[in-house]
C-alpha cells in the first residue's frame, strides 16, 4: 500500500498530530468520566443520579471513540 492510498483511507487522520489528538481526545473521555462523576457529585452538589448518568455517557463516547478509530485502524 503507498503512502497516499494510506492517507486516502485514514482520511483526516493521516497525520501524526491528529492521530494524537484524537487519541488522546478519546482518553480524557474514556478516564474522565470518573472525575467527572466525583466533581459533579462532591464539589458541585449536583444529584448522586445525575452525576452518574452524566460520567458514564463520557465513558461511552470515550469507548465509541476508541472502537471507531481501532476500526479505521487509526490505532492498530
Amino acid at each position: 500500500m503507498t503512502k497516499e492510498e494510506q492517507q486516502t483511507k485514514t482520511g483526516m487522520f493521516g497525520s501524526r498530530f491528529w492521530r494524537a489528538f484524537v487519541i488522546t481526545i478519546a482518553a480524557i473521555f474514556v478516564f474522565g468520566g470518573s472525575y467527572v462523576t466525583y466533581v459533579l457529585a462532591h464539589v458541585l452538589k449536583v444529584d448522586f443520579a445525575i452525576s452518574i448518568t452524566s460520567g458514564f455517557i463520557l465513558f461511552i463516547i470515550g469507548l465509541a471513540a476508541i472502537l471507531y478509530l481501532v476500526r479505521s485502524k487509526v490505532i492498530s
